[in-house]
């Protein structure tokens, strides 16, 4: 019988509360903890699984910067091996509060070994789409990320990280994510 690719998720429940509330930094900062929000376990892994992201919020600046998205895999609450992260992108020099963006992303389980080391691999790719200013002659906020083929241990808990980094003053808030698998 051929494959039936039914969907299981959401795989761990959405947060209730904004994960990350009007974010000053400008520094690389986590935009949801993953171990709670976008983890999966032990030997769950498999080649050809599809693990998808999804993640909305709101972005406020009031002049020029940029925007970096970072995905990882990890087994801890801090950013792990790089599945590829987005170029630095240009935020509009026009103001903007509260504007919604939302992320898309798809991750693919490639290869497995034995239990034990970095014995898998993943790639995917993602998006993070955010406002289009009209008074900014249509200008958005655009980054795609991913292409980057990481290593990780199938054996134990992993969970797909994703940070931001905004180098501009403004804030940002994530106020929900979801983390499940397609197959």
């Amino acid at each position: 019988m051929a494959r039936q690719y039914l969907q299981d998720g959401p795989y761990l429940d959405p947060p209730i509360a904004s994960p990350l509330a009007a974010d000053t930094a400008t520094t690389a900062v986590l935009m949801w903890n993953p171990l709670q929000f976008t983890k999966f376990y032990g030997d769950e892994a498999r080649p050809g699984r599809v693990y998808c992201v999804k993640a909305g919020g709101i972005l406020t600046n009031a002049t020029t910067g940029a925007l970096t998205i970072s995905p990882s895999i990890t087994t801890t609450n801090a950013a792990g091996t790089t599945l590829g992260a987005s170029t630095a992108n240009t935020v509009p020099a026009t103001a903007m509060t509260a504007q919604p963006w939302l992320l898309d992303s798809y991750w693919v389980v490639r290869t497995i070994g034995a239990p034990g080391g970095n014995n898998a691999t993943m790639m995917g790719e993602g998006n993070f789409q955010g406002p289009t200013l009209t008074a900014a002659s249509g200008a958005s906020i655009e980054a795609s990320f991913g292409g980057t083929s990481a290593v990780f241990d199938q054996s134990v808990a992993n969970a797909i990280a994703i940070t931001k980094t905004l180098s501009v003053a403004g804030s940002f808030t994530t106020h929900w994510c979801l983390g499940f698998w397609m197959n």
